[in-house]
């Protein structure tokens, strides 16, 4: 297959864009390592090329850097590629950067039919950090509202933030959630805390995802394992907890596309219920026409909206390859979209209060 028609230099600027996000603060100087040497390599006749070729999609917004190094992850925890699992943490090998890209050429060479293939998922961490950045925004609609919430998530994955009012939080700010919850969510908070004593009960939890994946299906499992950073112990650590909140909670999980989900669970709202669209880094991979037919959907939805049956938007996604996440909220009645922070893509820290405009630096 020819791999001629590809901007490999721009395809070897997002890997290496990407290691960097894998270095910055000492993130995951493994995975870091491994993303480098395939940006070299992409510049001459690799065979990293001809996998990436075949893909449906190369570009930055489909995240094709991080669906390498997810196969590659794969591999390593399946015990496929026990050379890499021994520089995997995650995997139960010690980190070894110096070495990673070296072991990580041989792999793919070896498994090139693998790591092709692989290339078709879309990344599913199914970060459960991200229930810490949009706590501010759920206590504002409990606040506002004072009615039980009916969930409604797009780009669900595995379903694991439905259960953000089962998780932890704590900062240097304020703590809230369950004292005795197994998933802690550590973060920096800068700014005021948000509403704490806000009344909060979750009476429906509803998502669906073109992929959904069954947190009773171990090999699901094992795919959002993939997708966490192989030297992020606690990401690891607090996404299995999660998994087992999710087994005994009562939940829907639907194989839908977004749009046409969206538009059939808004069209009819709940009496004395406050029904809260959301959604966390998944808008990007949506076609621009589905992402403006669930627009609609919610818009015309929150035009009916009563005070008795309120409608919330509330979503952690960037404006930009190079921005991080804003949480926005929009509440109806009313309608008015406000800007409440600026969060790291997988819960570190969140800048509360407003908009700060935060680009992503090397």
């Amino acid at each position: 297959m020819t791999t001629a028609y590809l901007d490999w230099t721009q395809i070897a600027r997002h890997f290496a864009s990407q290691a960097k996000a894998c270095a910055r603060d000492n993130a995951s100087p493994t995975s870091a390592a491994i993303l480098d040497g395939c940006a070299s390599a992409l510049s001459s006749d690799h065979p990293l090329r001809t996998i990436i070729a075949a893909a449906e999609r190369h570009d930055a917004d489909a995240a094709v850097s991080l669906r390498v190094l997810g196969a590659l992850h794969r591999l390593a925890l399946d015990g496929t590629a026990p050379d890499l699992a021994a520089i995997m943490p995650s995997a139960g090998g010690n980190a070894d950067p110096g070495h990673a890209w070296a072991i990580a050429d041989q792999v793919i060479r070896r498994h090139g039919d693998f790591i092709r293939a692989y290339l078709a998922n879309a990344p599913q961490t199914n970060e459960v950090g991200r229930s810490a950045m949009l706590l501010g925004g759920f206590l504002e609609i409990a606040r506002a509202t004072q009615k039980p919430f009916r969930l409604l998530e797009i780009g669900s994955s595995a379903g694991l933030n439905l259960f953000w009012d089962r998780y932890r939080v704590v900062n240097e700010v304020f703590n809230w959630g369950p004292a005795d919850s197994p998933v802690v969510l550590r973060t920096s908070w800068q700014g005021e805390a948000p509403h704490l004593d806000a009344p909060v009960e979750v009476i429906e939890r509803s998502g669906c995802d073109m992929a959904p994946l069954d947190i009773r299906n171990p090999d699901d499992v094992r795919r959002m394992e993939s997708y966490v950073w192989t030297d992020q112990l606690d990401r690891f650590n607090r996404m299995r907890a999660a998994v087992g909140i999710a087994t005994t909670t009562p939940f829907t999980l639907d194989r839908a596309d977004a749009a046409g989900w969206i538009e059939h669970k808004v069209m009819q709202s709940v009496p004395g219920v406050a029904t809260v669209v959301l959604h966390s880094i998944m808008w990007q991979y949506m076609p621009a026409a589905t992402q403006s037919r669930i627009a609609e959907a919610i818009t015309d939805a929150g035009a009916r909206a009563t005070d008795d049956a309120p409608l919330a938007w509330l979503a952690m996604e960037p404006k930009d390859i190079r921005s991080f996440p804003e949480v926005t909220l929009t509440l109806w009645p009313g309608g008015e979209r406000r800007v409440l922070g600026t969060a790291h893509f997988h819960g570190a820290w969140m800048k509360w209060g407003g908009s700060t405009g935060d680009q992503i630096t090397s």
